[in-house]
């Protein structure tokens, strides 16, 4: 009897102490860094402030590709009229003036890509970089406020919990500053 008494206390030991491991196993996964991250996608697509500046900079790249197909319009208008008068130039002329309207053409294009380049630039400077800069402190408050360790870009994770995103906190905290920033410059 001694013997099974001394088994008994030998289980309920190794049972305690495997508890014990399992618990603290528990709490180190619990207590352990505090993990989010944001789908800036989504951001750009449902935050209020993202959607009104990006409506604004398609009304006006809208008028610029109007004014643009105004004088391609003229252009191909132009090499119509020229192929219809081509029996009545001489040859020299015609090829000086078929020479100027390739001319126009290419300076047409060129004023196109430049025009896109400029539009690009314009984005980036007038929109991006501003709001990346709110989207930064944003972030960082919920981090501060709420004891996240890190927070990462949705992009950059192979996979991502719904538990761990916090892109609606973000949304919420940048339409309640942009609301915020409106009702004041009303006063």
């Amino acid at each position: 009897m001694k013997v099974t008494g001394i088994w008994a206390l030998g289980i309920i030991g190794v049972l305690a102490l495997g508890s014990i491991v399992l618990s603290s196993d528990v709490t180190a996964q619990t207590s352990g860094p505090k993990l989010g991250f944001v789908d800036l996608e989504r951001i750009l697509q449902n935050a209020d402030i993202f959607k009104q500046k990006a409506a604004e900079l398609r009304t006006e790249r809208d008028e610029i590709k109007k004014k643009l197909e105004e004088t391609a319009a003229n252009l191909k208008q132009e090499r119509e009229d020229l192929e219809a008068q081509k029996g009545l130039l001489k040859s020299e002329d015609y090829t000086k003036k078929r020479t100027e309207l390739d001319k126009k053409y290419l300076d047409f294009r060129a004023a196109v890509d430049q025009k896109n380049r400029e539009f690009d630039e314009a984005f980036k400077k007038e929109t991006i970089e501003p709001l990346r800069e709110k989207l930064q402190t944003i972030v960082e408050e919920i981090a501060k406020q709420e004891g996240y360790d890190f927070i990462f870009k949705r992009a950059d994770l192979a996979y991502g919990a719904a538990q761990y995103e916090i892109t609606d906190k973000v949304i919420s905290k940048l339409n309640a500053t942009a609301t915020e920033k409106k009702e004041t410059e009303k006063k």
